[in-house]
């Protein structure tokens, strides 16, 4: 269910999407949290560099050349249950691990997202109740719209969220 819920937002016949999805399934199982941002690499590289808060990382490891199909599974699930968000482009190259969303001050959102954000009180008031990582993943997913942000629960719940709105259910 997960893979083609993903599938809906992702290129199509991408193999990147399965890898997500099984890597989300089994931190959902084993109930560990978790935040991937995939996207085209564009717009994850402005993100990170001209709207998203940079912070040290003392996890050291060659950004951008790193691919998640060549590391495997088990590999991507350990980098997964580190603080932060894992930030991958739709050619399955890790841009960044470990990173803590904090958006820039005066960085803009989206159009649609700033729209959906001032016109959707009722949604906004359901996010309020959710945690810090599902708020976080919504807030990046609003300076990524062209990106699909995959948030894992601890509680073992997968929401997607793209730009600013989340999938009906959680999966």
């Amino acid at each position: 269910m997960i893979k083609k819920n993903i599938r809906a937002f992702a290129p199509k016949d991408n193999p990147v999407v399965d890898l997500i999805a099984e890597v989300s399934l089994d931190l959902s199982n084993r109930n560990y949290g978790g935040i991937f941002v995939f996207g085209p690499r564009d717009e994850l590289d402005s993100a990170l560099k001209d709207r998203l808060e940079p912070r040290d990382s003392s996890i050291k490891y060659r950004k951008g050349q790193v691919n998640v199909t060549e590391v495997g599974q088990e590999i991507l699930i350990e980098l997964s249950k580190i603080d932060g968000a894992t930030f991958i482009d739709y050619d399955g190259f890790i841009i960044e691990i470990n990173f803590v969303i904090r958006a820039k001050k005066n960085h803009n959102f989206s159009e649609a997202g700033e729209e959906i954000a001032k016109t959707d009180v009722a949604r906004s008031k359901d996010l309020r109740k959710r945690g810090a990582r599902h708020n976080a993943g919504v807030d990046v997913s609003r300076i990524c719209p062209h990106s699909l942000v995959i948030i894992v629960s601890e509680n073992g719940g997968i929401s997607l969220v793209q730009n600013g709105v989340p999938a009906e259910s959680e999966l």
